[in-house]
């Protein structure tokens, strides 16, 4: 009997380990959903404990990048071989180029209105064939360089453009703001696909971008595009790259209350922009963040999606960690700051870039090696 009992009861530990939630998955109008609820699913041979290994590679108090003159950075991405590539608005060039280890190698795209020049560059993107993109705003040209800073073309781009990334099969992702601005307290973004010679082939949505923290963010990922918006809360949809929809990943969320300091700034900020706009438009300040802020994806196709959950060291968040199926396996606290001029963090070569803060308050660009267990 004894031995009965003891092999019943490693049955039922195996059967236990082994246990799969069913995932809340519905097909709506041939879209995928999932419902994702507060705690993450426990998805059978799913590793959900995440390690992170952090490196500073650019400290951007340093003494070099001082004489450089780098400050007020406007983008950055990172190459197959692993070099950097920052634009930044003040300094006599636009564009540097740092190497794996964070040493300086070049800079370019020098401050004036000839070829390959420009006063201010936004937007900066590194396709697959190692081009640098930039967005020259006074011109209102895209600029296409080889990774040793040459001039390759430059594009007519459509007019108001506020972001633009390459897509895998050579298109792109273009937002661009709306001719008019319904009101003072947010403004409206087009996001659309564009072909190679950047003609418009699809429209994809209409974005509300509110003046201060809100959750619409987009982002291109290999054969897929993952969009957030303000008014959709916490819900993010997946298109393909010709546009079509094809999920929509939900989740339950805990509002995150905004201090009352901030909020009062806020409320005062709002006051008055009413009272110089001369508007009649009563905006209310919300009494809690939005559910999100930002996301990335890595390698793996896992999405990172940064809250206003505060994590337990300074300057860390809380993020809800979904697979590339979009259920959501984990929690993780990253120090990644966030600024909207870039793209948030960028997956390259295994690794995770983007910018954190040192103790004096000064940027700094990090590697972050992920190992999940």
């Amino acid at each position: 009997m004894r031995k009965f009992l003891s092999l019943f009861c490693l049955a039922v530990m195996i059967i236990s380990c082994g246990k799969q939630e069913r995932v809340d998955r519905v097909v709506e109008n041939g879209v995928e959903v999932i419902r994702n609820k507060l705690r993450p699913y426990q998805i059978k041979d799913t590793p959900r404990n995440l390690q992170v290994d952090k490196k500073v590679l650019i400290d951007f108090q340093g003494e070099e990048i001082i004489k450089l003159g780098i400050a007020d950075i406007r983008g950055f991405d990172v190459d197959k071989e692993g070099n950097v590539y920052i634009s930044v608005f003040k300094g006599e060039c636009c564009l540097h180029k740092f190497d794996p280890e964070g040493r300086f190698v070049m800079s370019y795209a020098r401050k004036g209105q000839g070829p390959g020049e420009m006063p201010i560059a936004k937007s900066l993107n590194v396709n697959d064939r190692n081009e640098i993109l930039v967005h020259d705003v006074a011109k209102q040209k895209l600029v296409v360089f080889d990774d040793r800073g040459r001039l390759i073309k430059e594009i007519d781009p459509p007019p108001r453009i506020t972001r633009l990334s390459p897509l895998s099969n050579g298109n792109y992702l273009v937002s661009t703001h709306t001719p008019e601005r319904p009101s003072p307290f947010y403004y409206l973004v087009d996001l659309s696909i564009y072909d190679s010679d950047l003609k418009e082939i699809r429209r994809l949505e209409r974005l509300k971008l509110p003046n201060g923290p809100g959750a619409s963010y987009w982002l291109p990922w290999k054969d897929k595009i993952y969009v957030g918006s303000e008014e959709r809360r916490y819900e993010i949809w997946v298109y393909d790259l010709k546009g079509d929809l094809i999920r929509k990943i939900k989740k339950e969320y805990e509002p995150v209350k905004i201090p009352e300091d901030i909020w009062v700034a806020w409320k005062s900020a709002r006051i008055r922009l009413k009272l110089q706009t001369h508007t009649a438009e009563d905006f209310q300040v919300p009494e809690n963040w939005p559910p999100f802020d930002a996301f990335f994806i890595d390698e793996e196709g896992r999405l990172y999606v940064r809250t206003f959950e505060a994590g337990p060291e300074k300057g860390e968040y809380v993020h809800d960690i979904f697979n590339s199926g979009g259920v959501f396996i984990a929690r993780k606290s990253l120090d990644l700051s966030f600024d909207r001029e870039y793209e948030y963090a960028r997956s390259k070569n295994g690794q995770i870039y983007g910018f954190s803060e040192n103790e004096a308050g000064f940027e700094q660009l990090s590697v972050y090696q992920l190992k999940w267990e």
